[in-house]
C-alpha cells in the first residue's frame, strides 16, 4: 500500500511542476515558441542520443531486472 500512495504522490508531483514550468514558459516575456525556433539538427539529435543511450540502457536494465524479481516472488 506504501508503494502505491507513494506513486500516486509521485505523479501528483509530476503533473504540478510541469503545470508550474509550462505557465512560467508562456508567462515570460523573452521566451518565444515557434516553428523556426523548435526545429531539430541531425548532427544535434545524433549526439543527444549517442551521449543518452548509455542512461536508457541502464534504466532499462534496472526495470526488467526489477521485474523479473517481483515475478518470481510472486
Amino acid at each position: 500500500m506504501v508503494v502505491k500512495e507513494a506513486a500516486i504522490a509521485t505523479v501528483i508531483g509530476q503533473a504540478l511542476t510541469f503545470a508550474m514550468s509550462v505557465t512560467y514558459l508562456f508567462r515570460a516575456k523573452n521566451f518565444i515558441i515557434n516553428k523556426k525556433s523548435v526545429h531539430l539538427e541531425a548532427s544535434i539529435l545524433s549526439r543527444i542520443i549517442s551521449i543518452g543511450m548509455a542512461s536508457l540502457i541502464v534504466q532499462l536494465s534496472i526495470v526488467v531486472i526489477s521485474h523479473r524479481q517481483l515475478l518470481w516472488l510472486l
